[in-house]
C-alpha cells in the first residue's frame, strides 16, 4: 500500500535474497524523510525505498536485530524500534551516499543499564508534549526525559507504582492527554501528570485481561481501539464521575498485633471518630487501617501516608494497600496523615490525620529527668563546698606555719607583730596578683575571640556562592589547622565547620528565596549559594527550616 494511494494494496517488489527473511513481520512503518518502509522481522531490520524500489541492508549489522515488534518514528526524526534485546534507534536524517543510516542500540534495563538485565521493548507512544513512552515485556511502562544539558534518561513505572501488570503491550494516548496501557493481566488508564493508574478487568466489563501486541491505537474521532486476546473492544469515554467516590476514614487499630477499641487505654473513642491515640514505648508496634469506603471501586486511587514529628517526607503505598505499621516509635507526639488521590476523579483527593502520643518509660520522663537534676546539682555543690573548705583548711595552714616560726624566733613583741603583719601583707599581694593574672588571661580572651569570629564571617561573605569553598579552604584563609578551627567553631556556634558553613548558605538562600528581587528558581538560588545538587539543598533547606524553599519562595 502506497502513501499516495492509500486505498490500492500491492506487493512489494522484493528479490529472493530478501523474500526469505519476511517470514513473521512485528513492526512495519513508513518512513516521510527517505520515502521508504522499514521492515522488523524475525531475521532483522530493513529499509525498502519507494523511489528505487529496492530492499537494502540500511546499517551494519540490521541482520542481528531480531525479533523486532512495535516501532515509533519521534518528532526529532529517530526510528525506534524493539527487538528482543532492547531497542534499536536509527536517525532517518543520517542516510548517506551510499544508503546506510547511523544507528544506537539500548540493551540493557532503561533506567538501570548497569543492572545488566536485558529489557524487550515492544510497545511505542510520543503524547502530545513530545513525551516518549516506551513499554516492556517485563519491567512496566518507561518515560524518557531529557535534561537541561541534554542527556537521555529514563523513568520506570511498574507494579509498585498501581500498574496491573510488569508487561505493557499497547501504549495509546486519548484526547484527555491520558495514557492507556494494554498489558498481560488488565488495563490501566495512565496519568502522566501525577503517575496514578486506574485499572480495569474482566469484573469491569473487559471480556479479556490480556492483551496482544502493540494493541492499542486511536481511532479518527478519538475512540481508543484495544486488542486482546478473546477479542476487540472500542473505548469511546466513561463516565466515572457518575461514581461514588466514597469518604477517607481510620477504621482499625492493633496494638502488639492485637485489635484495639475505644476502652480509654488506647483512644477514648471509636478509631473512625477519634483524633488522638495514646501509645507506650513498650508498645512494641501499631498498625494504623484506613480505607476511602468507595465500595466497588477500592483499588481505583492511591494512598500515601506520613508521621509527621518522625518522618515528614510523604510515602505513597502500592495499590490496593492501606495500612501502616510502625514499630519501636521513640516516645513523643506525633501526627499521623493519610491522603488518598482518586483517580476515578482528578478534582478528588482527601487527608485524614491523627494525632499519636507515645508515653516515655518512667527513666525518660520529664519528672525523673528533673528530680535526677536536682539531685545532680546537690550532689556538686556538696563536693564543692567540701573542696573549697578543704582548699581554704590548706591555705590556713600555710600561713599558720610562718607565723609559728615568727612566734618561735621573735624575743620583742613589736619585732613579731611588724614580722607576722609582712606575712599578711606578702600573702594579700600574691592573691590580688593571682586575680589580676586570670581577669587579664580572660580579657583576652574575651577581646581575641570576637575578631576571630568577625574575620570568618567575613571570608564566608566573601566565598558563600562557591561550591568549591570547603573546610580546608577556610582553614587555610584564616591560617589555622582544621582541629583549631574545628574547636573555635563549636565552642563559638555549637555546631561543627560543615555544617557552620552549611548553615550560613542556608540562611542566605532563605533570605534571596524571602525577597527573590532577581525572580531566580530553587535551582538557581541553590547554586548562588554554592550547592551543586538542588535536590540536596531542596533537603538540607526543609530539614533546618521545616518548609520547602519553593514554600519560601510564595
Amino acid at each position: 500500500m502506497r502513501m499516495n494511494h492509500p486505498s490500492t494494496i500491492h506487493r512489494l517488489n522484493v528479490s529472493k535474497e530478501y523474500s526469505a527473511l519476511f517470514n513473521y513481520i512485528g513492526a512495519l512503518i513508513y518512513d516521510p524523510y527517505n520515502d521508504g518502509m522499514w521492515i522488523g522481522s524475525n531475521d532483522g531490520v530493513y529499509f525498502y525505498d519507494y523511489k528505487s524500489q529496492k530492499m537494502i541492508d540500511p546499517f551494519k549489522g540490521c541482520r542481528n536485530i531480531r525479533g523486532p515488534i512495535g516501532s515509533i518514528i519521534d518528532k526529532d526524526g529517530t526510528l525506534w524500534m524493539g527487538f528482543l534485546k532492547g531497542v534499536v534507534c536509527i536517525n532517518l536524517k543520517s542516510r548517506d551516499k551510499g544508503g546506510h543510516f547511523k544507528y544506537r542500540v539500548l540493551t540493557y534495563k532503561l533506567d538501570d543499564p548497569q543492572s545488566g538485565i536485558i529489557d524487550k521493548i515492544c510497545s511505542f507512544c510520543q503524547s502530545k508534549d513530545g513525551t516518549l513512552w516506551l513499554g516492556s515485556n517485563g519491567y512496566g511502562l518507561y518515560r524518557r526525559e531529557i535534561d537541561k544539558q541534554g542527556r537521555e534518561k529514563f523513568k520506570a513505572y511498574t507494579v509498585k507504582n498501581g500498574l496491573p501488570n510488569n508487561s505493557v503491550k499497547g501504549i495509546v494516548e486519548d484526547k484527555n492527554g491520558k495514557l492507556w496501557l494494554t498489558t498481560d493481566n488488565g488495563l490501566s488508564h495512565f496519568d502522566p501528570e501525577t503517575g496514578l493508574c486506574y485499572n480495569y478487568y474482566k469484573n469491569d466489563g473487559l471480556i479479556s485481561n490480556q492483551f496482544y501486541w502493540n494493541s492499542a491505537v486511536k481511532g479518527p474521532d478519538g475512540s481508543v481501539l484495544l486488542g486482546g486476546t478473546d477479542g476487540f473492544t472500542i473505548l469511546k469515554g466513561d463516565n466515572s464521575k457518575s461514581l461514588y467516590q466514597g469518604h477517607l476514614r481510620f477504621t482499625s487499630l492493633s496494638v502488639s498485633n492485637q485489635t484495639v477499641y475505644a476502652d480509654g487505654r488506647y483512644m477514648d473513642q471509636d478509631i473512625s471518630i477519634t483524633d488522638r491515640i495514646h501509645l507506650h514505648e513498650s508498645d512494641k508496634s501499631f498498625e494504623i487501617s484506613f480505607s476511602a469506603l468507595n465500595y466497588g471501586s477500592e483499588t481505583q486511587g492511591v494512598y500515601s501516608y506520613r508521621l509527621k514529628g518522625f518522618d515528614d517526607e510523604w510515602t505513597q503505598l502500592p495499590a490496593g494497600q492501606n495500612s501502616v505499621r510502625y514499630t519501636n516509635l521513640p516516645s513523643g507526639n506525633y501526627q499521623f496523615q493519610v491522603k488518598y488521590v482518586s483517580t476515578l476523579n482528578d478534582n478528588h483527593d482527601a487527608m485524614i490525620f491523627l494525632n499519636v502520643s507515645v508515653s516515655p518509660y518512667f527513666w525518660k520522663s520529664w519528672w525523673f529527668i528533673t528530680m535526677l537534676l536536682i539531685i545532680l546539682v546537690f550532689f556538686v555543690k556538696y563536693l564543692y563546698d567540701k573542696r573549697v573548705a578543704k582548699l581554704r583548711r590548706h591555705e590556713a595552714e600555710r600561713l599558720l606555719k610562718p607565723i609559728e616560726e615568727a612566734l618561735k624566733n621573735s624575743e620583742e613583741p613589736q619585732q613579731l607583730q611588724t614580722r607576722i603583719e609582712n606575712i599578711l601583707l606578702t600573702q594579700h599581694r600574691i592573691m590580688t596578683s593571682l586575680k589580676k593574672s586570670v581577669e587579664a588571661d580572660r580579657i583576652e580572651v574575651k577581646t581575641t575571640k570576637r575578631p576571630f569570629m568577625d574575620r570568618l564571617t567575613e571570608i564566608m561573605e566573601k566565598n558563600y556562592s562557591n561550591p568549591e569553598f570547603d573546610v580546608n579552604s577556610l582553614a587555610e584563609t584564616l591560617g589555622v589547622s582544621r582541629s583549631v578551627l574545628s574547636k573555635i567553631v563549636s565552642a563559638e556556634t555549637g555546631e561543627s565547620t560543615s555544617q557552620f558553613m552549611r548553615s550560613y548558605r542556608l540562611e542566605i538562600a532563605k533570605d534571596m528565596l524571602l525577597k527573590n528581587d532577581a525572580n531566580r528558581n530553587v535551582a538557581q538560588i541553590a547554586f548562588k549559594v554554592g550547592f551543586n545538587d538542588p535536590k540536596y539543598f531542596t533537603r538540607c533547606f526543609t530539614k533546618k527550616f521545616g518548609a520547602s524553599p519553593s514554600f519560601f519562595m510564595k
